[in-house]
């Protein structure tokens, strides 16, 4: 775990210095192109731990997306869409064996939003077996109508 947590500080250790040194030496009015960039490249790195064999690395970086999805710029929308990560925490929710595992992708794809996955997440109910993943599915399909 100690690993793991190093190599995410690392990971976000490295984007912020590049971020700040891009800002130095290009000024402060580029600041939102290389946020923009930085998001971007936080998305990515998401999506790359999502697909590492590592359950212990998936799940922390669940527990990033939950994290930094709430998170919203002046105007009220999302600073993070999660495009890239999305899909693959989606797949993660279709195919893991571990209800626990589960039930965590689903926590994250509630706190992403997207409709295209909740629609596909209200699809998934026929095909689903477990009654209370159904529940868990049907608040949060509701929840992001609201």
């Amino acid at each position: 775990m100690k690993v793991l947590s190093l190599a995410i500080a690392l990971i976000f250790g490295l984007a912020t210095f590049h971020s700040a040194e891009a800002q130095t030496q290009q000024g402060a009015d580029t600041w939102p192109m290389d946020r923009a960039a930085w998001v971007q490249l936080f998305d990515h790195q998401m999506a790359q731990l999502l697909e590492s064999p590592s359950e212990d690395v998936q799940e922390e970086a669940i527990l990033h997306i939950i994290e930094h999805a709430k998170y919203e710029d002046a105007s009220g929308d999302p600073v993070f869409d999660f495009e890239k990560a999305a899909p693959k925490l989606l797949h993660l929710f279709e195919t893991d064996e571990k209800q626990g595992r589960r039930l965590l992708a689903l926590a994250g794809l509630h706190a992403i939003g997207d409709d295209m996955i909740m629609a596909r997440l209200q699809r998934s109910l026929t095909e689903e077996e477990s009654e209370f993943v159904q529940r868990r599915i049907k608040h949060i399909v509701s929840a992001n109508r609201e």
